[in-house]
């Protein structure tokens, strides 16, 4: 039987770990082997968990990478509309450079054997970012279709306050820098 779906909201450090698919479960597992080194063998080892993180380069799996080449694809006139799943589904969303500034503030003042958060603290629908994106490359979208429902409940992606915040884009920027990667690897955006 698959563990109970339980939202305790917002998620801090110490809520209980119940992973829902085969890659939560791996991440459970590095967060149990690390603390588990540092345990027995006092290795330096600090956990940190970090929630959806963007930026260059990400997979087209990902929906904000879909929906980045989706507007894309408007501005190039080769499509005429956005296809995306729940467009409810709820995330908090950070950029990398601020996660990769939290791991530098957990690597100069965090606590061995420790678990902390990471995130921006701050939740946004996959909808808010679609219109960002559609903002941001000056285009208007008549409708937008949901398909492949992947979230069959809403899921708040919201953290408590952790320990090791660092950031520093907001909301808007974290859309604006996914975009112009799109920019300026298609040069198609005015």
């Amino acid at each position: 039987p698959s563990p109970a779906r339980m939202l305790e909201l917002p998620i801090s450090e110490e809520n209980p770990l119940r992973p829902q698919s085969p890659y939560a479960i791996s991440k459970v597992q590095g967060d149990y082997l690390m603390r588990g080194y540092h345990n027995v063998y006092g290795l330096k080892a600090i956990v940190s968990r970090s929630f959806n993180t963007e930026g260059a380069g990400r997979g087209s799996m990902f929906v904000t990478s879909a929906i980045a080449n989706q507007v894309m694809r408007l501005k190039l006139g080769e499509s005429n509309k956005i296809l995306i799943g729940n467009v409810n589904a709820l995330r908090d969303w950070s950029h990398i450079d601020d996660i990769v500034r939290g791991y530098c503030l957990l690597a100069e003042k965090g606590d061995a054997g420790e678990v902390y958060n990471q995130g921006s603290m701050r939740t946004n629908a996959v909808l808010s970012y679609i219109l960002l994106a559609l903002q941001n490359a000056g285009w208007d979208v008549e409708k937008i279709e949901t398909m492949n429902e992947t979230d069959k409940e809403l899921r708040k992606g919201l953290i408590a306050k952790g320990k090791a915040q660092a950031v520093k884009f907001s909301w808007d920027q974290v859309a604006k820098k996914t975009l112009k990667v799109y920019k300026e690897v298609e040069g198609s955006f005015s």
